[in-house]
This record gives C-alpha cells, structure tokens and sequence, in this order.
C-alpha cells in the first residue's frame, strides 16, 4: 500500500499508531522505501515516534539503513531533537560515527538539541568539532558544555568557557 510513494507503515511511523505498524508489519512492509530511500524507521526516527522505533526495531528493522540523503534514522533523530527516539536508536546499537565530517553529536549541537547533545555524551560520543559547530550556529551554552566535557575527558579544568569566537578562555579571562 503506498500513496505518492510513501507507504502505509511509513504514515502510520509518522502518525505513532502502534496497532497500525504491526499490522503492516505482518503483512511483510517492514523493509519498504520511500521515493527518498527512507524505512519507516528513518520516518518514525524523524518523527520522534520512539515507540514506533522500537516496534520497527524489535522486528528486525536495519538500525543502519541509509536514505538518499546519507542519513541513518539516528541522524534524522538527532537533526530533529526526538531524544527519546535517539536513546532508542542507541540501545539498538545505532552507529554515532561520522559523516563527511559530521558526527552525530555535531548535528544536534548545532541544531541546538541540549537533550540530545547530553544523550550522545551519556552514550560516550566525543566530537571536538562539534564545539566548533555549535558555536557557529549560536547555541553557545551546548558549545559550553561540549567543551567541558572535552576538557574533562582530557583531564583539563579551565572552566569550559568559550569566547565569542569560540576560542578557550583562561583563568584570567584572555584567549
């Protein structure tokens, strides 16, 4: 069942209807695409339908899958600030690497998603760079944050505070 490309399981992952999804599901829609490549995973990790998430996951959906765009549904979670689908996302073993030079932590501090960034840390995801991207897209207490946590993690105290320019700023106040 499709409609303008998108199939039934993919508005029922974006819809959040659970009795829906299962239903489809056994009906062997598990693994469809849409016109851009995305599973209804990547549709339901859009969307933030963590419950969804762990239906379609539970069920044997790849946690891995790639649309057009290079995203894998934890990429699309993160963009979109749906930490409770990212914390699923994780439990299933979703990748937090890079790509073309964006990490996933990158992503959400730049889109300023603080609940995500702190649940990529708690999962032990590292980035310096995205201090960087964070800074530059203007959510400086994430940038703050990022950057303590890399200070911690490389046995620095220096405060954590970041410069207008995104440069460290020492004890006494000078970049």
């Amino acid at each position: 069942l499709e409609y303008g490309g998108t199939s039934a399981l993919h508005i029922a992952a974006v819809a959040g209807s659970a009795s829906a999804a299962s239903v489809l599901i056994e009906a062997g829609a598990l693994q469809t695409q849409d016109q851009d490549g995305q599973t209804p995973l990547h549709a339901a990790a859009s969307a933030g339908e963590a419950e969804i998430c762990g239906i379609l996951l539970s069920a044997g959906a790849d946690v891995e899958g790639i649309d057009l765009f290079g995203f894998t549904p934890l990429r699309w979670a993160c963009l979109n600030g749906h930490v409770t689908a990212v914390k699923c996302l994780l439990d299933s073993g979703a990748s937090t690497s890079s790509l073309a030079g964006l990490s996933t932590l990158a992503l959400a501090g730049g889109a300023g998603h603080l609940e995500v960034v702190a649940a990529l840390i708690d999962a032990g995801v590292r980035d310096l760079h995205a201090v960087e991207i964070a800074h530059e897209t203007g959510h400086l207490a994430i940038a703050q944050l990022l950057h303590i946590v890399h200070d911690d993690d490389d046995g620095h105290d220096d405060g954590g505070e970041v410069s207008d320019d995104g440069g460290e700023v020492s004890d006494d106040g000078s970049e």
